[in-house]
């Protein structure tokens, strides 16, 4: 394409950096651009950004000399990187600009992006200590000004237990009396992230002072209000300072005066100080990254669900798993015929190497449709609207968009009918909906909490896909699905985590082989019911390694070093097992029928009523993976600091925890080690007692989940974050105060 055209797109890019950058950066993203149009007018520029182009660029920037030596800090050359990514994905888009040579964004600096700080801070940061302290030295009691105990619980939650997100003070008055939960082992608040109908709550664990603080405040707040006094919760007039924040820093200014006598008040001291101390604070006191952003919500982390928290609600938690047991139960009977179709499918997507098999493969699968409608129609067991279900699944194999989706995808179309995870009416035939109630369905189903928000959502694009194909048939009304009321809202990941110890009771005395593998594998290796499925015999390429090659994602396909993760005990059993399928000459791991693989749903199916029938803490499949995720966090910090790893053995991180179990021992800490950081940091820990973590150490974690994103694993995975955050907070807590 001509170069004047680039000219014109990166004009437009400068032109929105102006309007939409944030102010401290402008005028390095605006270099940034002009640079890299500089590039892109060069006589010697080929029409394809390359790794010269991308030298060039950074000689002109000064950021590395002609040698390629670099002249800058890591940082400066992470925002120039990630600045220069963004440009060139815009020419791409916009312009067709072939890349064949991405900046390298280095992750080491990423981590240090949860906390923004002055260098003053750090001369402060001496005063802040002594102010909490001083903060700290005086309980609250039932006699207290109830305006000072606000403050002194406000100032307490933000500076020793993590509440640091933005408008911090303003997110805790909102506090209710019932997100308060201080009957249970982990004394907590569920704090809301915004002002929302629906919005979200996320966990922070209560420290010692704030406890204290806590139970006063708490009986005198009013039933299902707020704890806070009546004007202090925030508004839409953001030019009138709240009286909350000038009740709070006229309480800091006392607080001054009160350890610093002799100097006057500072200009600094306010609200803001106050939280981007508390940061800095919990950085150079040992709090981990990750924990540091899951606080400011920069991640949402994965948390417990309060059912398992509250020890007086276990019943209630035991009652709900049934329900959503019994949901995913309901109406197997119905949609007989469709059914038949599910067995057609998945029968084509078997193959002998585990592959994934697309629409476009699979030639005679549309036939076979065709032949099961009409010998339904004739027969009678096609009914009502499975001859419009139908109709549309054979539609569907017929577009060339859809050539290259998996079956599995295709298979989870018709699963959604059968499910009755798609809300099709009951009574009512499909095409004879009107538009008013084919709004009122799509709502309804993406507000049901009877289902994930990913089996809803994947439920809504179900649901596009029929009424694009009946609106071409003239029999339903076009619905426009970007309507704001049909969005799915993103909820903070929970699922509840399962021990090891409990586990092996689940294990040991299994009669059935296939579940007793299955066990052993979704939990001490994590993974998934359909990877489990599709593992063959020839996989197991040796005492150790695990070739999973069957998978959700292409990327998730790896090598599990199995022999490393699961325990003596089971491992032994494992091997032989193993041997004995070897010597049968069997194609898969786990025995089907008739040399088939066994079905994803019925091998999940089996272990969930298993872990039922045990009442254990997790009550389907899934569920051990998420432990195994919530563990391997666990074990990596107890790699890279002593301490941690002292504690969390005597059950200082969870009071339930049985430190004695094999994977908290130092043999398979030692393994694990050699999986995260290979000899060197199996030696490290075996010799010195500990391991040298790094940013990328979270990327291992994942990769090990088959996760294409650490986030993903962080975000909807790890569920100890927030026992892992309490400890160390805890911790700091201990070491600031002196208590």
């Amino acid at each position: 394409m001509h170069k004047r055209h680039y000219k014109s797109c990166t004009v437009e890019i400068i032109h929105k950096i102006r309007l939409h950058a944030d102010i401290p950066r402008r005028t390095h993203n605006l270099k940034v651009a002009r640079t890299a149009l500089l590039v892109l007018r060069d006589s010697g520029f080929t029409g394809t950004w390359n790794k010269k182009s991308t030298y060039f660029f950074y000689t002109q920037m000064g950021i590395m000399d002609e040698k390629r030596y670099a002249l800058c800090n890591e940082e400066e050359q992470f925002f120039c990187n990630v600045t220069l990514s963004w440009i060139l994905h815009g020419l791409q888009t916009s312009s067709g600009l072939r890349i064949s040579h991405w900046p390298e964004v280095h992750l080491r600096a990423r981590q240090y992006l949860a906390i923004e700080y002055d260098h003053l801070d750090f001369d402060r940061l001496f005063e802040f200590h002594k102010l909490i302290r001083e903060l700290t030295k005086k309980s609250v009691n039932n006699g207290h000004n109830h305006k000072d105990a606000f403050a002194r619980l406000i100032f307490s939650l933000i500076a020793l237990d993590g509440v640091v997100v933005e408008n911090a003070d303003g997110r805790i008055v909102d506090l209710e009396k019932n997100m308060i939960h201080l009957n249970c082992d982990m004394p907590l608040i569920e704090l809301p992230m915004n002002r929302k109908k629906n919005r979200q709550l996320k966990h922070y664990y209560l420290g010692d002072y704030s406890l204290g603080c806590m139970k006063v405040l708490y009986q005198r707040a009013k039933k299902d209000g707020s704890i806070f006094p009546e004007g202090w919760q925030m508004t839409r007039d953001h030019k009138k300072k709240r009286p909350r924040r000038i009740y709070l820093e006229a309480f800091l200014q006392s607080l001054w005066r009160s350890v610093f006598p002799d100097r006057p008040v500072p200009d600094y001291l306010d609200v803001e100080f106050w939280i981007r101390s508390s940061r800095l604070s919990m950085v150079l006191n040992g709090v981990p990254f990750v924990c540091l952003a899951d606080h400011r919500n920069r991640i949402r982390g994965a948390q417990i669900p309060l059912e398992q928290l509250l020890a007086d609600e276990e019943e209630v938690s035991n009652v709900a798993s049934q329900a959503a047991s019994d949901i995913s139960l309901d109406n197997e009977h119905e949609y007989t015929w469709l059914k038949t179709l599910h067995v057609l499918v998945r029968k084509s997507d078997v193959s002998s190497t585990g592959g994934k098999v697309t629409l476009g493969d699979a030639g005679t699968l549309r036939k076979e449709f065709e032949k099961s409608l009409i010998d339904g129609e004739s027969n009678g067991r096609c009914v009502k609207d499975e001859k419009v279900l139908g109709r549309w699944l054979i539609w569907m194999m017929k577009q060339k968009r859809f050539q290259n989706m998996r079956l599995s995808t295709f298979r989870g179309y018709i699963s959604a009918v059968i499910n009755r995870v798609l809300p099709l009416p009951d009574g009512k035939s499909i095409v004879k909906m009107n538009a008013n109630e084919w709004k009122a369905a799509i709502r309804d189903l993406a507000s049901n909490e009877d289902y994930m928000p990913s089996s809803r959502r994947t439920a809504i694009s179900h649901m596009k896909v029929l009424n694009e194909y009946l609106h071409e048939q003239g029999i339903a009304p076009k619905i426009d699905f970007t309507d704001y009321s049909f969005r799915v809202s993103r909820t903070t990941a929970k699922c509840a985590v399962i021990y090891p110890h409990e586990v092996d009771e689940v294990i040991n005395p299994a009669d059935n082989e296939n579940i007793k593998i299955a066990l052993i594998f979704a939990f001490y290796c994590g993974l998934r019911c359909e990877e489990v499925c599709y593992l063959t015999v020839k996989g197991a390429l040796d005492e150790y390694r695990l070739l999973v090659g069957r998978s959700k994602l292409f990327s998730s396909r790896r090598t599990f070093p199995y022999g490393l993760f699961v325990p003596e005990e089971h491992l032994d059993f494992l091997k032989s097992y193993i041997q004995q399928r070897l010597s049968d000459d069997a194609t898969w791991l786990l025995i089907g029928e008739e040399d088939e693989p066994i079905p994803t749903w019925k091998l999940s199916k089996q272990v969930g009523r298993l872990l039922k029938s045990k009442d254990a803490r997790v009550q389907k499949m899934h569920g051990l993976r998420h432990g195994f995720a919530s563990w391997q966090l666990v074990r990596y910090y107890m790699l890279v600091d002593k301490q941690f790893r002292k504690d969390t053995r005597v059950g200082r991180l969870s009071i339930d925890l049985d430190g004695r179990h094999p994977w908290f021992e130092d043999q398979m800490l030692a393994q694990f080690a050699e999986v995260m950081g290979g000899a060197s940091w199996r030696h490290s820990y075996e010799e010195d007692g500990h391991c040298y973590g790094n940013a990328t150490d979270m990327i291992l974690i994942s990769k090990l989940l088959g996760h294409a994103s650490r986030f993903t694993s962080l975000e909807n995975y790890t569920n100890t974050l927030g026992w892992i955050s309490r400890y160390y907070l805890r911790r700091r807590e201990h070491h600031i105060t002196g208590c």
